[in-house]
């Protein structure tokens, strides 16, 4: 994914507040000699979804006890585990951040990268991309091997 952003000149990085997203930044960015030196901001509106108390809880021991509690856990938009966040809850605080964003660049030619994780890309994606709900909860997001472009226009 850096080879397909390396010239883009980035104005802001921003970063779910998890180790995980900002050292994929600090990858996406180690060829982007522009963006190299930028510093990254982080969001608590885009971090990972909270599974709750299933949190560290081995998917395939689910899987194999109920088949479908684990799809409805995974893919439920409005399931919420125990003590954790549906998919719903997710795209919300996704959607508050997204606005935030559109109101602070439309406008301008700012461009932004951002960096965060699965559950939160189907926040920015129903947001942008005006998902329907059940399209939101079946989305697969291919870890690390692509990236999303939006355009804001005024």
């Amino acid at each position: 994914m850096a080879e397909k952003i390396k010239d883009i000149k980035f104005d802001k990085l921003i970063s779910s507040p998890q180790s995980r997203a900002k050292q994929t930044m600090e990858i996406a960015m180690s060829t982007n000699e522009s963006a190299s030196s930028l510093p990254i901001t982080t969001d608590e509106r885009i971090r990972e979804r909270s599974y709750g108390d299933l949190t560290g809880k081995s998917k395939m021991e689910i899987q194999l006890r109920d088949p479908d509690e684990l799809l409805k856990i995974r893919r439920s938009f409005d399931y919420i585990p125990p003590n954790g966040e549906s998919i719903e809850m997710v795209c919300k605080r996704v959607s508050a951040f997204c606005e935030d964003l559109v109101n602070e660049i439309s406008g301008k030619n700012i461009k932004v990268a951002i960096s965060c994780h699965g559950n939160s890309m189907r926040g920015f994606r129903k947001y942008f991309e005006k998902l329907d709900n059940e399209t939101v909860s079946k989305l697969e997001t291919p870890l690390g091997q692509d990236y999303a472009s939006y355009v804001i226009k005024d």
